[in-house]
């Protein structure tokens, strides 16, 4: 397995901070809930889920040159008004520089 890459770190840290040249023109967010999964396309949107999703971000750590996995925990109400936790696990793809995908699954 190859040791963790900086570069990759460095560049999801960008793109959650809000740097659109961090993200490839044709990126894809998978984004499941365990029930159904949204599917968002291209630099806009994606950076909309971003300035929502981002700040939820726990840990980051880099799986190999081209990869990145990132713990989230949301707070949410539910149905009766009750705060729940979730835990979430995020995918981050690196492709030609850029981040190509994010995946993102309950934990």
């Amino acid at each position: 397995m190859d040791s963790p890459s900086p570069p990759s770190l460095a560049l999801v840290r960008r793109a959650c901070a809000g740097d659109p040249d961090a993200l490839d023109p044709e990126v894809v967010v998978r984004d499941s809930d365990g029930a159904a999964t949204q599917v968002i396309r291209g630099r806009d949107g994606v950076m909309a889920w971003l300035a929502i999703c981002a700040a939820d971000l726990d840990e980051m750590v880099g799986v190999d040159r081209d990869r990145v996995v990132a713990f989230s925990t949301r707070v949410a109400s539910d149905p009766a008004g009750m705060a729940t936790e979730r835990r979430d696990g995020l995918r981050w793809t690196v492709r030609g520089g850029r981040v190509a995908l994010v995946e993102r699954y309950p934990a």
